[in-house]
C-alpha cells in the first residue's frame, strides 16, 4: 500500500513547483514557499510582486526555456513530437490540461495529479503511468535545472534543486524502465559542406551538444574577447562570435572558453544522480570532442563560411 504522506508531500511538491514555473513568487504563492525552508531562505528579505514577475519574465521567456521540445527535439523547436508524445501520454493516463503539453510546469502538475489518485491504492495502471511521467521528466529535467541554476537568481536556483530532489524521490523514480538515450550528434567536421552557422546551430541544440547555452552567454563570450557580435537569435549571435574571432585572432581563445563550458556542465551533471546525468555526461564528452577538433581546423571552417 502507498505511503499516504508521502504521496500527499510529493503531490503538493510537484504541483507548488509547476504553479511557481507558470506564474513565479506571487501573492498566492508566497506563503506556501515560506512553509519550504530551501525556497523560504532564497527569497529576497522583501518582497516586491513587480520585480518577481520580471525575474520571471526574464528566465523562462527570454533565458532558458521550459519546454521538453527546446532540450530533446533536434529542431530546437517548441512542440512538435515530443509534444504530441506527451499529449498522447496525457491521454492514455486520463490527464486533461490546455496547456502547452511540453512545459515543464505541464509535467508536473499530471505526476501531481497522479500522485494524487494513486496515494490511496496500488492500482498497476497508476503505477505504469507514474513510470511514463517520470521517465519524461528524467529525461531532461536536469540540463533544464543547471541551466535554471546558471541563471544568477538565488530563489530559481533553489527551485531547480528542490525540484530535482522532489522528482527523484519518487518511489518509483529507481524503477522508471527506459534510460535516456540521445542520439548520436551529427558528424558536421567530416563534412565538407558545414559552415559556422552548422557549428553554432549543433552548440544551441541541447540534444546534440548535451548543454543548454542562453543568449546571455553568448553576450558575455562576446564582451570577454570584445567581438561585435551585434543582436538577433541566438544562431546568429554565436555564428558571429566565430566569425568575428578570426578578425579579431582569437578564434583559439573561442574554442577554449566553449570547451571550459563544456567541461563545467559536465562537472555540474556529475553531481547528480546517474539516471539523470549519464546521457548528458555522454552527450557533452562528444561535443568537447568537437570543440578539440574544430579548434584544429578552425582556418579551414572559416575559409568555408566566407
Amino acid at each position: 500500500m502507498p505511503d499516504p504522506q508521502l504521496y500527499e508531500a510529493l503531490h503538493n511538491a510537484y504541483q507548488l513547483c509547476a504553479l511557481l514555473f507558470r506564474k513565479g513568487v506571487t501573492v498566492e504563492t508566497l506563503p506556501y514557499i515560506q512553509a519550504i525552508e530551501p525556497l523560504a531562505t532564497a527569497l529576497p528579505a522583501e518582497f516586491d510582486a513587480d520585480e518577481a514577475a520580471a525575474q520571471h519574465y526574464g528566465l523562462f521567456e527570454e533565458l532558458v526555456f521550459p519546454y521538453q521540445s527546446i532540450f530533446l527535439d533536434p529542431s530546437n523547436l517548441i512542440g512538435g513530437n515530443v509534444a504530441d508524445q506527451l499529449q498522447s501520454i496525457y491521454q492514455l493516463v486520463g490527464f486533461v490540461s490546455t496547456e502547452s503539453a511540453d512545459h515543464i510546469a505541464t509535467e508536473l502538475e499530471c505526476l501531481a495529479w497522479l500522485c494524487n489518485a494513486a496515494s490511496s491504492t496500488e492500482d498497476v495502471h497508476l503505477q505504469k503511468a507514474q513510470l511514463l511521467m517520470l521517465t519524461e521528466l528524467q529525461s531532461w529535467v536536469l540540463p533544464f535545472a543547471v541551466a535554471m541554476k546558471r541563471s544568477g537568481s538565488t530563489f530559481y536556483q533553489a527551485l531547480a534543486d528542490f525540484m530535482l530532489l522532489s522528482v527523484s524521490s519518487h518511489p518509483l523514480f529507481a524503477e522508471t524502465d527506459r534510460v535516456t538515450q540521445l542520439p548520436d550528434p551529427p558528424a558536421l567536421l567530416d563534412d565538407d559542406n558545414t559552415r559556422l552557422g552548422d557549428i553554432a546551430t549543433y552548440m544551441l541544440t541541447p540534444v546534440q551538444s548535451g548543454i543548454y547555452i542562453a543568449s546571455r552567454t553568448i553576450q558575455q563570450l562576446g564582451r570577454q574577447f570584445n567581438l561585435p557580435i551585434g543582436f538577433g537569435t541566438r544562431n546568429l549571435m554565436l555564428t558571429n562570435v566565430f566569425r568575428q574571432a578570426a578578425h579579431y585572432d582569437c578564434v583559439d581563445d573561442i574554442w577554449e572558453a566553449l570547451q571550459a563550458s563544456v567541461q563545467s556542465w559536465r562537472a555540474d551533471y556529475a553531481d547528480y544522480p546517474e539516471r539523470l546525468s549519464a546521457a548528458w555526461l555522454a552527450q557533452a564528452a562528444k561535443t568537447l570532442t568537437l570543440l578539440e577538433k574544430a579548434q584544429a581546423e578552425a582556418i579551414a571552417l572559416e575559409d568555408a563560411a566566407e
